[in-house]
């Protein structure tokens, strides 16, 4: 292992109550997720279907770009080297999340994860009811004309961010990528804002509330772990309390549902 030295004083990474914090975000995230699919599957709500495709497919580039920004930020880095693939796949894989993967981070690819899932579930019944093989309630809808729009527009979004991506690799500056990830979210809400506001029996507080608190909670974290930074990790706060709002305002509209 070789430990890199920072000036006195710099960002030296996260001690055990910070890891406690971003882990319980984490985990609460993964729990949110397991309510809403169960809600799902049971018929309780409808989930959007434009806005849920857009977090299956920007969702990854939201979490990459975290990842970079996490990564661009960090002051002290330690490089151990991983042991084979093959003869040990789980130690292989918890060695690469320890030295890769930094906990304020872990939500963000959590998400993706589960909304994959969900995006998966919907298209996946859509298609099979196209195909007159089974008709499901899960089955994803037609999106309006408008929220195709929307999805337009957020698809070259992403685009715009992964040719500055290719063109300039990990040179991007922080105020760009943050910028247009949260165009990216930000565009990705809009449809299930409009579902819920008319329709807010279509989703349920719950899941919400806890997605909500737990943005916070990395926000905060997030606020903890940069307090006394200056310059480009300021970055870092915007995903995690743009989210919490924006989850949020969600769980405000379903509560006229519920």
């Amino acid at each position: 292992m070789v430990e890199v030295t920072a000036p006195a004083g710099a960002y030296r990474g996260y001690n055990e109550i910070t890891w406690g914090w971003c882990l319980a975000s984490s985990i609460l995230m993964a729990c949110g997720y397991v309510l809403y699919i169960g809600m799902y599957l049971s018929g309780g709500i409808v989930p959007n279907p434009t806005t849920w495709c857009l977090w299956a497919l920007g969702g990854g580039v939201e979490a990459w770009t975290y990842h970079r920004l996490v990564q661009a930020n960090k002051t002290v880095r330690e490089v151990t080297s991983l042991p084979p693939f093959w003869s040990n796949p789980a130690g292989w894989f918890w060695a690469w999340i320890q030295r890769d993967i930094e906990p304020l981070e872990l939500a963000s690819w959590v998400c993706f994860f589960f909304a994959c899932i969900v995006a998966g579930i919907g298209l996946t019944s859509a298609a099979l009811g196209y195909l007159n093989i089974l008709s499901s309630a899960t089955a994803f809808s037609r999106p309006d004309d408008w929220e195709l729009m929307v999805a337009i527009s957020d698809i070259v979004v992403v685009l715009v961010y992964a040719g500055i991506r290719m063109w300039k690799g990990d040179n991007v500056a922080a105020k760009t990528a943050t910028l247009l990830m949260t165009i990216d979210i930000f565009l990705s809400f809009l449809p299930i804002w409009g579902s819920t506001l008319q329709d807010p029996s279509a989703e349920n507080p719950l899941p919400w509330i806890v997605w909500t608190g737990c943005y916070s909670i990395l926000g905060a974290t997030a606020l903890f772990q940069t307090g006394h930074e200056k310059g480009r990790r300021r970055w870092l706060l915007i995903y995690p309390m743009t989210s919490a709002l924006f989850h949020g305002a969600v769980g405000v509209l379903a509560f006229g549902g519920a």
